[in-house]
């Protein structure tokens, strides 16, 4: 049995069990879904000479745990720039779109009055890990089913899960896409979902939010596998709200999402 979160059966991504979401009904992780966007995003790149600096996905609708096929196209070829759009289909009907911008690095000095980056947290060296469920005091009461959010490990640095804002670092253990290695790239992007749980905000009468969108910014790619989310929770009384994050890895700053939430209710 794999433990991939997506395994490739000709043209579709099957998905697995540790795929799915916190919010039930069938509907796989955004985490899940963010990170194959970026596996199909860097295969179809035109040149893999370049890198993924940002993968802009806007979430349709519900994206369900069944089979899933891939449409991409290169919008924009370039030397230096390219945008490739990536959408996943649920049959006929597409679940979600992503833009990915490809740049090309060069080496460069930095000046010494150039800004430094955030401060890095504290860890993942001597912090315990866990399960996300285990880190969460009211697990139970929440009912979270099995998914990505019960597979991942976590190393809480800060914060409450529910209190609208927390730090952690996060490993994936598993393969976004069975038999393939997972890129620095798509570790961020699968990651990059959890700062709407790190950050979550819990409301009252078992509401929590949903995030419509993820914004992921890569100054860089991520060292090593654990990856430090450190979220904060935006929200108004229309229901809506942002989550803002920056992403840290060993050796510091590496990039930022941000996510578009709006209040619905768990399971």
């Amino acid at each position: 049995m794999t433990t991939a979160l997506f395994v490739r059966e000709h043209d579709l991504y099957v998905p697995q069990a540790n795929a799915a979401g916190p919010w039930g009904g069938g509907a796989l992780h955004g985490g899940s879904t963010a990170g194959l966007i970026a596996h199909v995003l860097e295969l179809a790149r035109p040149d893999e000479g370049m890198v993924l600096s940002r993968i802009t996905i806007d979430l349709f609708r519900v994206v369900p745990s069944r089979p899933l096929r891939a449409v991409t196209e290169v919008v924009r070829p370039g030397k230096r720039i390219q945008v490739v759009q990536a959408s996943l289909w649920d049959g006929d009907v597409e679940v979600c779109r992503a833009l990915g911008l490809m740049l090309r690095t060069s080496e460069i000095a930095l000046p010494t009055h150039a800004p430094t980056a955030a401060e890095k947290p504290p860890g993942p060296d001597g912090i315990e890990a866990t399960s996300l469920r285990g880190s969460v005091a009211d697990a139970d009461a929440m009912r979270l089913p099995p998914g990505l959010h019960t597979t991942i490990e976590v190393k809480r640095v800060s914060g409450e899960m529910g209190r609208g804002a927390g730090c952690a670092w996060i490993r994936v253990p598993v393969e976004v896409v069975e038999g393939v290695p997972m890129t620095p790239s798509v570790r961020a992007a699968t990651v990059s979902d959890f700062g709407n749980g790190i950050g979550q905000l819990h409301l009252p009468d078992g509401y929590g939010f949903i995030n419509a969108d993820i914004t992921l910014h890569l100054a860089r790619e991520p060292q090593g596998e654990w990856i430090n989310v450190d979220a904060k929770t935006i929200a108004t009384a229309a229901g809506l709200g942002t989550v803002e994050t920056l992403l840290f890895d060993a050796a510091g700053a590496f990039g930022q999402v941000s996510q578009s939430i709006l209040a619905n209710r768990f399971g």
